[in-house]
């Protein structure tokens, strides 16, 4: 679980629609737009009843390979961000570390 405080800055991205560049913890680094988050019952194989995860519905706007997106959505599990830095000026924050 991500500390609230953290938290809100995923939610003020997606208010704002802020472009941000997400560094995950296996090194992949995903550039795009944050639209909502969600939650959803962790896979049965897990063996861990009722647990849940909170998701990052995050529209891409570069794909890893460098090309821009087209309306790529990919949803990324809160607990595999490492990072998150703006790529735009904004007034509320400029790199959060997980």
């Amino acid at each position: 679980m991500i500390a609230c405080d953290i938290h809100d800055y995923i939610e003020i991205t997606c208010l704002y629609r802020i472009r941000v560049a997400l560094t995950l913890k296996n090194g992949q680094v995903l550039d795009g737009i944050g639209t909502t988050t969600k939650t959803e019952s962790m896979p049965s194989e897990l063996n861990n009843p009722g647990l849940k995860r909170e998701l990052l519905c995050f529209m891409l706007t570069h794909t890893p390979s460098g090309t821009m997106g087209r309306d790529e959505s990919v949803e990324v599990d809160l607990m595999d961000i490492l990072s998150m830095e703006a790529l735009e000026e904004n007034r509320h924050f400029s790199r959060i570390e997980f």
